[in-house]
């Protein structure tokens, strides 16, 4: 085994943490905010994403909730005549949440005529 510094494990998080990972997903936090909540890099933490089943499903409820608390927040604005921006909403959601608009394609390509190539015999032939 090559020498040099030991990779870092999960024992590195405070007791709790995962408590506190899905308590900022319930408040609507973003991957980088949790990542920056937990103090460590962005390396460290796409590793223990790979790495560290414990951490990758953590994680994964965390930034559900997220995603529920960023719809809540949409849906209260267009039903409940809520304060916000919808437009921002929407990029929000783009962005955050990778959210398409619908494009819906029912036209087919047109068909093209088939070619023809006519070829005329050489007189040298």
């Amino acid at each position: 085994m090559p020498a040099g510094r030991p990779k870092k494990g999960l024992d590195v998080l405070p007791e709790g943490w995962q408590a506190e990972v899905v308590a900022l997903g319930k408040e609507g936090a973003s991957q980088r905010e949790i990542q920056m909540h937990l103090d460590i890099s962005e390396d460290l933490f796409y590793r223990w994403m790979a790495e560290e089943e414990e951490f990758s499903l953590t994680i994964k409820k965390a930034l559900a909730y997220a995603e529920i608390w960023w719809e809540k927040h949409g849906r209260r604005m267009a039903t409940e005549g809520g304060k916000g921006n919808p437009i921002v909403w929407i990029f929000n959601m783009k962005n955050r949440f990778k959210w398409k608009d619908k494009h819906e394609e029912d036209a087919k390509p047109a068909e093209l005529p088939p070619i023809i190539i006519n070829t005329v015999a050489s007189k040298d032939e």
